[in-house]
């Protein structure tokens, strides 16, 4: 399918390229996949794939800044996995400058999604930071942070209970 031009199976095929699994592993002929379907198609996963790669320089230079863009175009998509690592990029400064704002909202989004590492992130966010002002998710007053933040531990609590 891959070779026929078929999206999916062009991720697929970089995934396994990637993996070595049933082929020898090639990074870099995985990108080239990835590339094509993300070119020709448009595929969310693909994409996520592409900021991975760049990401941790599988089969590409690493370039932090390239891998953003990739998650942030996949996260547009709604690709659970590129909302967290979008969110986790922002929060920590990683190829951007740090956006505590912009990572709360798309961490909390894959986490609505069911992205378990995004909950976790969020509780410990949540729990760690007091006081801190996280713009439109808290005004800062210790009574009113400590209220949006049970509101939200409690929904992401649920969420995970029901995930199993």
């Amino acid at each position: 399918l891959a070779e026929l031009g078929h999206g999916d199976g062009m991720c697929g095929y970089g995934m396994l390229l990637t993996d070595g699994k049933g082929v020898e592993a090639n990074a870099a002929e995985a990108v080239k996949y990835w590339e094509k379907a993300v070119r020709g198609h448009q595929h969310s996963h693909a994409t996520y794939e592409l900021g991975v790669a760049y990401y941790q320089g599988e089969g590409v230079n690493e370039d932090e800044r390239k891998a953003l863009e990739y998650f942030k175009q996949a996260a547009q998509t709604e690709h659970t996995g590129a909302m967290y690592m979008l969110g986790d990029s922002l929060l920590e400064g990683i190829g951007c400058q740090k956006d505590t704002e912009a990572a709360v909202e798309w961490l909390y989004k894959a986490a609505e999604k069911g992205h378990r590492g995004a909950r976790s992130r969020l509780l410990a966010l949540i729990h760690d930071n007091g006081n801190k002002d996280h713009g439109k998710w808290s005004d800062s007053s210790r009574q009113s942070f400590r209220r949006r933040n049970t509101k939200i531990s409690r929904r992401l609590t649920v969420k995970k209970s029901r995930a199993f």
